[in-house]
């Protein structure tokens, strides 16, 4: 909503078209021209349709100024539950998706001298033991960040990672998710708000004004970096997640 509050033109994707109807909606609600809301279903974990999502969102623009790496996805499980299984599933949706639809968006953000954001998570930069596939494929698009920026940088396109704590996402707020109603939600916001010195897990609008922020110009100077907005719980001492 933020970008859509900037004035942005928006081109969104995502698997459920209801789901990219009903964000369209917001963002018009937001304060964007309907015309300037484009929408794409598509499954960024398929080549094909990577190539699909970024072909009509171009044709439909004109141009491509800012890719934002936002698919997400998580599975709590620690080494000993942890099955291969469980690894392609996260590699796929966090990894995968966000090198494939970088190499998609490369020609178009060379012609503008465009940029980068991949929404990575404070679990890429401090492991988690207890999301062992999730933490070492948010590390994986940490890294990739980091490597890309060099050749994407002789280019004019510039590639950064904002790495957040816990947020209150739609995700974070379902009833069995970790900020629901359960026991075991409830456990788990109160170990957050423990853990983290501010006292509070995040909120979404103060990642976005983040995410929107080295999208843009005053940023002109900022690649290859990895953002932490976590409240300083990546500067405490290790903290173990409660069994639930």
């Amino acid at each position: 909503m933020e970008f859509a509050a900037q004035g942005a033109l928006l081109g969104l994707t995502g698997r459920n078209e209801e789901r990219l109807k009903e964000t369209a909606e917001k963002c018009i609600q937001a304060g964007a021209n309907r015309d300037n809301v484009f929408t794409v279903a598509g499954d960024v974990t398929v080549k094909e349709d990577v190539q699909k999502i970024m072909d009509a969102t171009v044709t439909y623009f004109g141009r491509l100024d800012v890719l934002v790496n936002n698919a997400g996805a998580t599975r709590a499980r620690n080494i000993d539950t942890c099955e291969i299984e469980d690894l392609d599933w996260c590699f796929n949706v966090l990894v995968r998706s966000v090198f494939m639809m970088t190499k998609a968006a490369v020609p178009h953000l060379e012609k503008t001298k465009g940029t980068i954001v991949n929404m990575s998570s404070l679990a890429g930069l401090r492991p988690l033991h207890y999301a062992v596939p999730y933490s070492m494929c948010k590390g994986m698009v940490d890294r990739f960040c980091q490597i890309a920026s060099v050749g994407l940088g002789a280019k004019g396109i510039r590639i950064n990672c904002v790495n957040p704590a816990a947020v209150k996402t739609d995700m974070f707020n379902k009833p069995d998710g970790p900020g629901g109603t359960t026991e075991k939600a409830q456990k788990y916001l109160d170990w957050c708000c423990k853990a983290i010195p501010l006292g509070r897990i995040g909120e979404v609008e103060e990642v976005a004004r983040l995410v929107t922020f080295l999208a843009s110009p005053p940023a002109k100077f900022i690649t290859g970096t990895l953002f932490p907005i976590d409240g300083s719980y990546s500067n405490t001492s290790y903290i173990p997640k409660p069994k639930a």
